[in-house]
């Protein structure tokens, strides 16, 4: 659980200036939520998140696809493995269905043949190799 939750602080705190600058308040809102809880957790098992050399993503929308999505994984995990008691704060209840919602609305207004889609997807794949990077980085 320790290697899981700093992979995902590093993760997360490295794409945090671009959910930070997200247009919808949910998702800035939840992302500091699930931000919070990760340093929180780390803090009480005495982790500090490696600081890796990743490529920046500047994208909200790519940032907001990659983190809220796998805290709704997270979700998943939560129901349906056997978890740690007490819970990490991480693990624990942090509501993102309302920021997922927007985001898919935000996504789903773009046109999927467009320039606009086509940076935002190469962003996404940027996210996502920020948590490659953090998970590798902790082994």
């Amino acid at each position: 659980m320790s290697r899981f939750l700093s992979a995902h602080a590093s993760a997360v705190r490295h794409l945090f200036p671009a959910l930070a600058a997200h247009r919808s308040r949910r998702v800035r809102g939840a992302s500091s939520r699930l931000k919070a809880a990760l340093e929180k957790d780390c803090a009480r098992r005495n982790l500090e998140p490696l600081k890796l050399a990743m490529p920046r993503c500047d994208e909200p929308l790519a940032a907001a696809y990659v983190v809220l999505g796998s805290r709704l994984g997270v979700e998943a995990m939560r129901r349906n493995w056997a978890m740690p008691s007490p819970l990490p704060a991480y693990m624990d209840r942090i509501d993102v269905r309302g920021a997922w919602s927007a985001s898919c609305a935000a996504l789903d207004g773009i046109d999927p043949g467009s320039a606009r889609a086509r940076d935002i997807l190469q962003a996404t794949v940027v996210a996502f190799r920020s948590f490659q990077t953090s998970a590798l980085g902790q082994a």
